[in-house]
């Protein structure tokens, strides 16, 4: 029998209800909730997050500049501030309206660092004073001012302040575009260097979404600014997620649906007029047709973060997800349950050394893909909406503006693609179109090519070799002749001076070293970095192992031997059948391919038959579901042996990359070892600096070692050139030293010339130990030893009463307000019989109970005139022996 459901009431049944059935409890009930809920929406609002924190600013900013003047004051009500800052005087508050606009806008600094604020910026503060004065009037129920007269009064002294201080109308907008040659630049930069793949991983994902979907960042992570985006689930989730089976081996799709369009907040007063509701967009991914292209796949890096959470119900390794018995569109994307509502992009733990449980935000994602790209040295910024910037520019050249705009979100009569987005001089040839000749793609596609971020990069080793002794001696420099550099300040306030200066300096290291190599580079350097980007190093690995590895595609095992009952065994397939009807795309579905901008999107190459591209999508699962452990071992199978890969998995953090010893690398007597030896931290290299490596004598046994021929014998090499009569043969090097550090007692054997030879080669007294160093960490213990000891001492003293001083003592003793006393100077014996009026110490009776008094007070106060039983460790604190 069939459930019914039963049928909802309407609002109008709704309110009959509580005529008829509903007492005066629950109508009381009632209305107190409902008069809460009215006095919570007075004063809502409903704007962005975004737009709130401008608005906030602004009022601030405008208190702020109020009680500096002197018309609020410190510990105000919010009540009392509002009537100071939004009087109900209108003069008065069109005056000090203007008097905070002309007051902030030469001041306010623009977003870029070095830039002025622009008129686009400053009207934030129109809209922000505007919006404040409307609420704060209707909150306290109060006539407002006429918002045309206001916003003129506003725009008045902003259009004055304008002229008068030359402010532009615009800034210098990021146009930067970052492509595939920019994203496989940063994958493998990203893959060297990590400190955790599981986190890279992720972010490797959101640059191939973002590549392929043409999204913005706001729907793959929730926006910071907005913490009810959270709890509502505001990114993107494995819900929003299918996968399914191609009709070959290790082809797969994505059904990918975006819920959020826009980080902004939807507004539904907008929405409720336009001419079409936002929607979401659902994209199908399909399997790049490229092998070279596995490394951008969507489909597969989303089933690799699947099975490293084992979020696939019925799957765990990837032999069962590879291996899969039904090879036509089937779904194999069955998702745990508990993971439906869980995002698929999570955020790291500080620093990034572990992947936390909580969702990645938009920001990260942006300043992840930034903090890479200024590790590659581009010379310019790189957001997340450099990669949707390049691949509208790429939709508009292949399929036109319109479907572009519809693939990006945009509404059908937006302006936003050709305002924001295109990039019309690298795809149009204007000179072409201008004398009617044909127009060269190819040619332009090349030029554009060889002025690419990728081309130009500075690339990972110049930019690791600023960092160190070069961005230290700049940042020195800087701050000596800073004049804003703080002359007081706790250690905190100087480790954040520090750091913004090493950004700037930086910074300003990076673009001279970018604006050098765009002077320098030639046509023939641009174009062979260019064929060195076609193609992803991790791709290049596996295909070389491909090749040199034995595999069997699967598709060609011979068929197995009838069964003894008949028919063939149960997970036996004879052929792949024919795709499904409904492969075809519906008309709400959006059909991505990875490689569809260098290839039209009706081409389907065919992979090298020499290289299957089963094998290729194997080891390249494998490859990154193992990067993260520490052993890589083969497997049978056709499994990929890391070890030869040319990829360097050991992560090492940016700031060490180049903790190198310079006296190593300018010493030629050290091995190659040592000189390009990279330290794994500040305190190791210091400690090798402090060490004895770099001193006198062992320059000198260096010296003597990298001279001598293992067949020959050991010989003085003073002795040798004087040609010495005395020179003899020693077994060792040890014994050389010997006899060069004791030839000075035997001056006359040796001889004076001897010695001049010795010192010249840097025999002294300190030849043994390295004065250029600091001091050694022996050295440095037993300081901290004795140190230690004396604060132990110094306590205990303290807590008896005896305090020393570390000023220097008096050579005169100097009066004190108390008769008979002496402050500092030498010690005075006072003789108490010639002093009139001062009792002996002895004949002055004791005010303690000795009845109630404990045992050690007791003992320290004998009736005996003998020194005090004082306790043995006050005693050793004092220098004294126990008795």
């Amino acid at each position: 029998m069939a459930l019914t459901l039963p049928r909802r009431r309407t609002l109008f049944e709704d309110i009959n209800k509580i005529s008829v059935t509903a007492n005066d409890a629950y109508i009381l009930e009632l209305m107190t909730e409902l008069n809460e809920l009215n006095e919570e929406a007075t004063g809502f609002r409903w704007a962005a997050a975004s737009t709130q924190i401008d608005q906030d600013r602004v009022l601030v900013n405008s208190e702020a500049f109020l009680l500096y003047v002197g018309h609020l004051k410190q510990g105000q009500s919010e009540g009392e501030k509002s009537d100071i800052t939004f009087p109900a005087d209108f003069k008065l508050l069109f005056l000090r309206i203007r008097l905070f606009v002309l007051y902030a806008t030469p001041r306010m600094p623009g977003r870029a660092r070095g830039t002025p604020c622009t008129y686009q910026s400053l009207t934030k503060i129109r809209s922000g004073l505007s919006f404040h004065a409307n609420r704060s009037y209707r909150l306290r129920s109060m006539d407002a001012p006429r918002a045309a007269v206001l916003y003129s009064t506003i725009t008045e002294v902003l259009r004055f302040a304008v002229t008068k201080y030359s402010i532009p109308l615009y800034g210098n907008p990021n146009t930067t575009h970052v492509g595939l040659s920019e994203i496989a630049q940063l994958i493998d930069l990203d893959m060297a260097q990590t400190r955790c793949f599981a986190v890279a991983e992720q972010h490797h994902l959101s640059w191939c979404i973002g590549r392929t979907c043409a999204v913005r960042p706001g729907s793959l992570g929730y926006n910071p600014k907005d913490k009810r985006r959270v709890p509502q689930g505001q990114f993107l989730t494995w819900r929003d997620v299918e996968i399914f089976r191609g009709t070959e081996a290790g082809h797969f799709t994505a059904d990918i649906k975006f819920i959020v369009v826009k980080t902004n907040h939807q507004d539904a007063e907008a929405a409720s007029k336009a001419s079409k509701p936002s929607r979401s967009i659902r994209c199908r991914v399909m399997s790049p047709n490229l092998i070279d292209n596995l490394v951008f796949s969507v489909p597969h890096r989303i089933l690799i973060i699947a099975l490293r959470r084992k979020a696939i119900a019925g799957i765990d390794t990837l032999d069962e997800l590879l291996n899969g018995e039904a090879l036509n569109i089937q779904v194999c994307g069955r998702w745990k349950p508990s993971f439906l509502d869980q995002p698929i992009l999570l955020g790291s733990t500080p620093r990034g050394l572990e992947v936390s449980d909580k969702p990645a935000s938009s920001a990260s994602l942006t300043e992840y893909l930034r903090e890479r790209g200024k590790q590659m040295g581009y010379a310019r910024t790189i957001t997340f909406y450099s990669i949707r910037r390049r691949i509208a520019t790429d939709l508009t050249e292949q399929v036109g503006p319109d479907h572009a705009r519809r693939i990006m979100g945009h509404s059908a009569g937006s302006k936003t693609l050709e305002h924001y987005y295109l990039d019309d001089a690298t795809i149009t040839d204007l000179y072409a179109m201008a004398l009617g000749e044909s127009v060269n793609r190819q040619a332009m596609k090349e030029t554009r090519l060889l002025h690419d971020l990728s081309t130009t990069a500075l690339g990972a080793e110049e930019v690791r070799s600023i960092y160190g002794t070069i961005l230290n001696e700049a940042v020195a420099a800087f701050i000596e002749q800073d004049p804003n550099a703080p002359e007081t300040g706790s250690p905190r306030e100087w480790r954040n001076y520090r750091r913004r200066v090493s950004q700037v300096v930086l910074t300003s290291l990076l673009r001279v070293r970018s604006e050098k190599l765009h002077e320098t580079i030639t046509r023939e350097e641009a174009t062979a970095r260019v064929q060195r980007n076609a193609s992803n190093s991790l791709m290049r690995a596996i295909l070389q192992t491909c090749a040199a590895m034995p595999t069997q595609d699967p598709l060609d095992e011979e068929p197995p031997a009838m069964l003894a009952d008949g028919g063939f065994e149960s997970h036996y397939v004879e052929s792949p059948p024919e795709p499904d009807i409904d492969l075809s795309p519906s008309s709400n579905v959006i059909m991505r391919f990875t490689d569809e901008t260098s290839k039209p999107l009706d081409h389907m190459e065919v992979p090298d038959a020499s290289v299957p591209y089963f094998t290729c999508v194997r080891l390249m699962m494998e490859l990154l579901l193992i990067f993260s452990n520490s052993t890589p071992h083969v497997q049978a199978g056709g499994r990929l042996p890391l070890s030869t890969l040319p990829l360097s998995i050991t992560a090492r953090p940016r700031h060490n990359n180049q903790l190198v010893c310079n006296e190593c690398h300018e010493d030629e007597e050290v091995d190659a070892e040592h000189r390009h030896r990279v330290w794994k931290c500040n305190a190791h290299l210091q400690r090798h600096l402090n060490s004895d490596f770099h001193s006198l004598r062992n320059k000198f046994l260096r010296r003597l070692e990298a001279s001598h021929s293992p067949s020959s014998p050991w010989k003085c090499p003073i002795c040798t050139q004087l040609q010495h009569p005395r020179a003899v043969e020693y077994p060792s090097s040890a014994k050389v030293l010997r006899h060069v550090e004791q030839s000075g007692q035997m001056v006359h054997l040796w001889g004076k010339e001897h010695e001049k030879l010795k010192t010249e080669a840097g025999y002294s007294s300190t030849w043994r130990h390295n004065t250029n160093g600091g001091v050694k960490a022996s050295v440095r213990y037993e300081r901290k030893k004795r140190a230690g000891g004396f604060a132990e001492r110094m306590a205990v003293l303290e807590s008896y009463g005896i305090l020393y001083s570390e000023d220097a003592e008096l050579a005169v003793s100097q009066p004190t307000p108390y008769e008979h006393v002496l402050s500092g100077g030498p010690a005075q014996l006072i003789d108490s019989m010639e002093v009139e009026g001062v009792t002996p110490i002895f004949e002055v009776p004791m005010n303690i109970d000795m009845d109630t008094a404990d045992d050690f007070l007791k003992g320290c106060l004998r009736d005996d005139p003998s020194p005090p039983n004082l306790p043995s460790s006050l005693l050793q604190a004092m220098g004294l022996e126990p008795v």
